[in-house]
């Protein structure tokens, strides 16, 4: 995705591990959705776990979720 931004700087994306699962994309009807599936997602290893997200406000949905699970 970030290689489709024609206006951001030109960088080199890298990681020092070698394999690993593939991205997975998944569409959502509205936050409250997307939350509850990445609850869902997550397992019982929180500390393996990143949640990325452009803006800070969409992080509360998430937190809901989360403490929901």
């Amino acid at each position: 995705m970030i290689k489709q931004n024609h206006t951001a700087l030109d960088k080199t994306l890298r990681t020092e591990k070698e394999d690993g699962d593939m991205i997975k994309l998944h569409t959502c009807l509205n936050e409250r959705s997307e939350a509850s599936l990445i609850a869902s997602t997550i397992d019982d290893n929180y500390n393996q776990w990143a949640i990325l997200y452009r803006t800070n406000s969409q992080s509360r949905g998430v937190e809901e979720a989360l403490i929901k699970t």
